[in-house]
């Protein structure tokens, strides 16, 4: 049997509805069509993530989340809700039955999940990598100023010290001494 992609769960759901859920508007039961398409499709389907899920009807990932939990939370307290989305996947399992054949099972999605998660985390741990470079990096700029900086101190102090000692010096009047002593010039 063919597999089922996600435009097709998508069209099924927009004859039932005889609207396109894809459509920006949040009017009457749009919304909820929408959230059933998402859980149909997380439901059925395991070849999808919820970017690729979500970008059929043009919305992201996250609208995906929040949309499904919102719909599971609304199917265990509102027995309209939860009859009519029965209805809406009765018609869309008639409408393509091989998505029967294609039930991700409970197992399937921890792995689906977790391999997701582990994907994810990778993803993050190259860019803290990445910034952990650049930092390292911009601290190693930083410790060549610092030290540039003290050796200017350095010789600023000096310079004060000399022309201290250099006013000490005319005042007792033996500066040409001082400077020819001086290991200021060497």
């Amino acid at each position: 049997m063919d597999k089922i992609n996600l435009t097709q769960i998508k069209e099924a759901i927009d004859e039932y509805s005889g609207k396109d859920i894809s459509s920006k508007s949040r009017k009457g039961y749009l919304p909820f069509y929408r959230k059933y398409y998402f859980l149909i499709a997380k439901e059925y389907t395991n070849t999808f993530n919820l970017s690729e899920i979500g970008k059929v009807v043009g919305r992201d990932h996250s609208t995906v989340v929040v949309g499904i939990q919102k719909l599971y939370n609304l199917l265990e307290f509102d027995k309209e809700i939860n009859s009519h989305y029965n209805h809406c996947n009765n018609f869309v399992l008639k409408k393509l039955p091989q998505l029967l054949n294609q039930k991700v099972t409970f197992e399937e999605k921890v792995e689906y999940n977790y391999i997701s998660e582990i994907n994810q985390l990778k993803k993050e741990l190259k860019s803290i990598r990445s910034r952990h470079k650049n930092l390292r990096a911009k601290n190693k700029r930083l410790l060549v100023k610092a030290e540039a900086l003290k050796t200017y101190k350095k010789g600023i102090a000096r310079i004060y010290q000399f022309k201290y000692r250099a006013n000490k010096a005319k005042e007792k009047g033996r500066l040409e001494e001082f400077i020819e002593n001086s290991d200021f010039f060497k």
